[in-house]
C-alpha cells in the first residue's frame, strides 16, 4: 500500500439468499477483509478510501426516494455485512488524526455486460435469447432502481477525484420500473418473450428501491445518463456476441 493514492475497494460475496446460510463467510470476506485493508491504508497513510456499498442497508417498506439520511433497516445477513462494511470505514476515517477519507457508494441494482449470470437481467436476457425458462420471484410488481456499469465506473472515477470528505453517496439511476416493465423492454429488444414462472419472493428480498441522487450530484458531480433501454441494448448486443463466440 506504500504510495498508493487511493484504493477502490469493491471486493465483496454478494447475493442476499446465500447470506442466510452462509454468514460466516460472509462476515469473513466483507467486515474482517475489509477490516485488514483499512488496517493497511492506515499504516500506510492511504489518503482515499472508496468503498462499495450496496442499497440493500435501507432494507424494506420504501415507497419513495431512499436518502441517504433515512435510517438503515437492513432485512439480510448480507445487507448486515455491508452496512457494517462502510460504517466500519468511516469509523476508521474518522479517528483522530486519520489521514484516511472514505466515500461509501452505495449501489443500486448494477447492471450491463459481463454481469454475473445468477443477476436477475443477465438470466432475463438469456431466457429471452433463448427461449428457456426463467424464475421471478414475486408477482412482478416490485420496482427496482438499475444503474449501468459504464454509469457506475465513471461515479468511481469522480468520488476518488472528488475533493469532499468522508461520506455516504445513493448510486442510482434516481428511476425504478417494475419487474414486469422490465421484461416486456427485454423482450421487446430480444424480439422473443422468456418463459417466465413466478414464485414466491426469499427472504430478504425488498419490493422497492429507488435512488434519491441530489446529494451524490451536487457533491461528486454525478448523474447517471445511461437510459434502461439503451443498457439493456448494449448488454443484449454483448450476451449475443458470446453465444455467437460460444457455438463457434
Amino acid at each position: 500500500m506504500e504510495g498508493v493514492d487511493a484504493v477502490v475497494h469493491l471486493a465483496a460475496i454478494p447475493g442476499v439468499r446465500p447470506s442466510w446460510r452462509d454468514f460466516d463467510d460472509y462476515v469473513d470476506c466483507n467486515l474482517l477483509v475489509t477490516r485488514r485493508l483499512l488496517e493497511a491504508c492506515t499504516t500506510a497513510g492511504t489518503p482515499r478510501l472508496v468503498i462499495a456499498s450496496s442499497s440493500s442497508v435501507y432494507g424494506d417498506g420504501a415507497s419513495g426516494p431512499m436518502a441517504e439520511t433515512r435510517s438503515p433497516a437492513p432485512a439480510s445477513p448480507y445487507a448486515v455485512t455491508k452496512l457494517a462494511a462502510e460504517q466500519l470505514a468511516l469509523a476508521y476515517a474518522h479517528r483522530p488524526g486519520s489521514r484516511l477519507s472514505t466515500v461509501a457508494l452505495r449501489f443500486f441494482t448494477v447492471y450491463g455486460p459481463g454481469q454475473r449470470p445468477d443477476m436477475l437481467i443477465s438470466r432475463l436476457i438469456r431466457a429471452a435469447l433463448t427461449g428457456d425458462m426463467i424464475e421471478i420471484y414475486g408477482d412482478g410488481t416490485a420496482r427496482r432502481d438499475f444503474i449501468y456499469v459504464g454509469d457506475v465506473v465513471e461515479a468511481i472515477t469522480r468520488a476518488v477525484d472528488a475533493t469532499a470528505g468522508s461520506g455516504v453517496f445513493n448510486l442510482g439511476s434516481g428511476r425504478n420500473v417494475s419487474l414486469n416493465e422490465l421484461i416486456a423492454q427485454v423482450s421487446e429488444l430480444a424480439e422473443r418473450a422468456p418463459r417466465v414462472v413466478h414464485r414466491d419472493r426469499k427472504a430478504g428480498d425488498v419490493g422497492f428501491t429507488l435512488a434519491d441522487t441530489g446529494r451524490t450530484a451536487a457533491t461528486l458531480g454525478f448523474r447517471a445518463t445511461t437510459t434502461l433501454l439503451e443498457g439493456l441494448r448494449l448488454s443484449i448486443e454483448a450476451q449475443r456476441s458470446r453465444m455467437a463466440t460460444a457455438g463457434a
